[in-house]
């Protein structure tokens, strides 16, 4: 796509990768799904904001382990455990014996992106909790819920309708667009105090809220709308658990500080 006489040039991050796209007329690669933790959501954002063209599709082969560094995920645990907090371990397109790792070091809870995987690894690894973190499709929510302890993507009634069918005490997080980011799934907070009565009707209370602010949020600003709305609901649903699932990699220290109770990594612990 370059040419041979392109020069290649080092950026620290995506947003300077845009940025030198802009400034100097010139071409860029970018990463568009993470295979640890699904859509890269930066990238995506970028997209969106700016009148750019996608020329071209690389794929690339890559082999994942768990990080060399030893400590890595224990100091990872270690402070998220400080806080009364849980790590969903994000295990999109690792192999078992990746896995194995992980289960064996102490991790309890998984976070699945795809029903195919989903499956497979949640019968190789029965004893673990296995959420799904993935927008969902109606047609396969009741399979998900069979291997599912949670699901972090409810926005939707006749999702409430289609799991009421086979509910068996799943968590349920409602996604919160809290941004108002039309690209992005989710009920507006102020959508969210019908959508809970509903819930609330057919018996089947959501254990808490998820949310993946914009890219170009302040994340201390979204994370603590996430906590205050999160308290609203807590003082008017006697049976509301307040579990907020926010925070991925390279924000979870941050959500950890605005009450965070399960935070999402994936390329924080694989590379």
């Amino acid at each position: 796509h370059f040419g041979r006489s392109a020069k290649r040039v080092s950026c620290s991050d995506i947003a300077q990768i845009f940025a030198k796209i802009n400034e100097e007329n010139s071409f860029g690669i970018v990463p568009v799904e993470n295979s640890s933790e699904g859509s890269v959501n930066q990238t995506l954002d970028c997209l969106q904001s700016q009148n750019l063209i996608i020329c071209g599709e690389l794929e690339l082969s890559i082999k994942h382990a768990l990080l060399s560094k030893s400590d890595n995920l224990k100091n990872i645990s270690k402070k998220v455990e400080s806080y009364n907090c849980k790590l969903l371990a994000v295990v999109k397109n690792q192999n078992i014996e990746d896995i194995k790792k992980l289960v064996e070091f102490g991790v309890n809870d998984l976070g699945e992106n795809r029903l195919e995987e989903l499956s497979v690894h949640s019968e190789n690894f029965p004893n673990q909790n296995f959420h799904f973190i993935a927008p969902l499709q109606s047609r396969k929510i009741s399979e998900i819920l069979k291997h599912s302890k949670a699901i972090h993507s409810i926005f939707r009634k006749k999702e409430l309708d289609i799991i009421s069918k086979t509910y068996v005490g799943q968590e349920l997080f409602v996604q919160v667009n809290i941004d108002g980011d039309i690209n992005k799934s989710g009920l507006n907070p102020e959508q969210l105090f019908e959508f809970m009565y509903y819930a609330k009707e057919i018996n089947i209370m959501p254990a808490g809220l998820m949310c993946i602010p914009n890219i170009t949020s302040d994340r201390r600003v979204a994370f603590s709308k996430m906590q205050n709305i999160n308290e609203e609901l807590k003082n008017n649903f006697q049976d509301y658990q307040g579990q907020l699932s926010m925070g991925m990699s390279d924000d979870y220290e941050i959500a950890l500080d605005y009450g965070a109770t399960i935070v999402r990594i994936g390329s924080k612990i694989f590379s």
